[in-house]
């Protein structure tokens, strides 16, 4: 069992292994929908969108706690909003190139077949750039290593084994 903090499983397997598993999960999960035409039921792309999006969540929980790994208390704010400027403007773009793809693909077409046919060009884009994130996630760190023992001081008190002695 473990002591309940939201971090936890990702301090413990780390973010490199949680990000490859997500992210190869939200491109599987996303594959269903290059595939729906005009006469496709909702039950498989109900539980297809269900996986895609926890495994949505956990791709996005791992690196932003990457960018956290080994930082001083007064670089965080720093990282903080970094991280944030990153994710709105990596948002924004593949948000922007989906759109395009669609847009092009949906040019002059009519009826619900030939835009299901501009939704899967779409999709399948999607899961190539979910898939495209897999190898970029083997750069975050891996498992944490445990922290060293604690020394003491001559005087009996703790010592930080992260800090130089003097």
């Amino acid at each position: 069992m473990g002591d309940g903090r939201p971090g936890q499983y990702l301090d413990r397997v780390g973010p490199r292994r949680v990000a490859v598993t997500s992210f190869a999960l939200v491109a599987v999960a996303t594959v269903p929908f290059a595939f729906v035409t005009a006469g496709t039921g909702g039950a498989v792309l109900t539980a297809a969108l269900f996986v895609r999006g926890i495994a949505l969540g956990a791709a996005m929980v791992a690196p932003m706690g990457a960018a956290y790994v080994g930082l001083r208390h007064q670089e965080i704010p720093d990282a903080g909003v970094i991280t944030r400027v990153a994710q709105q403007i990596g948002g924004s773009v593949g948000i922007a190139v989906l759109a395009v793809v669609l847009q092009h693909a949906s040019a002059g077409a009519y009826g619900p077949s030939a835009l299901a046919g501009a939704f899967d060009r779409a999709f399948w884009w999607s899961a190539a750039l979910a898939a495209l994130a897999v190898p970029l996630c083997l750069l975050l760190p891996g498992r944490p290593q445990p922290p060293p023992p604690a020394r003491t001081a001559p005087t009996g008190e703790a010592v930080d084994p992260r800090r130089p002695t003097v």
